[in-house]
């Protein structure tokens, strides 16, 4: 779990996380963290496998980059989302297989005021996954530390491309 963090690299990484007993067990978590790097890594967990999160209001998570990545999970491989306050902007991601996966292999949830802007998402190859790719856009608002108020309105999502994709199931 990165959060808040600056500068951080997860390299040739190893997680086994999927038991049914757990919950709300990711992989790599990171959350209103800039200049992070995820590579060959290889992740099975309950809960999402690679999500970025920004629970921070105007905190983006921005400038990370994820490549070489094995995923595999009960829920999202790879997931910007569901808390969103903060936004998310210059994300790579890139060469990840994913398998086995219950839920999406690509989820795009800004449903908290933030902004998704500068995401690009190529050459990811899927098996056996229920949802190819998910986008959503919503207006849930919430806030997520005390004291922090919902931003008023729902954010936007622009300037994504999502290219190089094979899916199966």
């Amino acid at each position: 779990n990165f959060a808040q963090s600056d500068h951080a690299a997860v390299d040739h990484v190893t997680i086994r996380s999927r038991d049914e007993k757990l919950r709300n067990n990711d992989g790599v978590n990171i959350d209103s963290s800039t200049n992070i790097s995820v590579k060959d890594c290889d992740v099975i967990s309950g809960d999402d496998a690679l999500v970025i999160k920004s629970t921070a209001a105007g905190k983006p998570s921005s400038h990370i980059s994820a490549e070489n990545c094995q995923l595999s999970t009960r829920t999202n491989a790879i997931k910007l989302g569901t808390e969103s306050i903060g936004g998310f902007s210059d994300i790579t991601i890139s060469h990840c297989q994913i398998t086995n996966t219950e839920m999406a292999g690509i989820a795009l949830y800004e449903v908290d005021g933030g902004d998704l802007t500068n995401v690009v998402i190529s050459d990811v190859s899927m098996d056996n996954v229920q949802v190819a790719i998910a986008a959503r856009l919503g207006a849930r608002l919430k806030a997520f530390r005390d004291g922090d108020k919902p931003l008023p309105a729902p954010g936007h999502i622009h300037n994504v491309s999502i290219k190089n994709v094979s899916a199966t199931n």
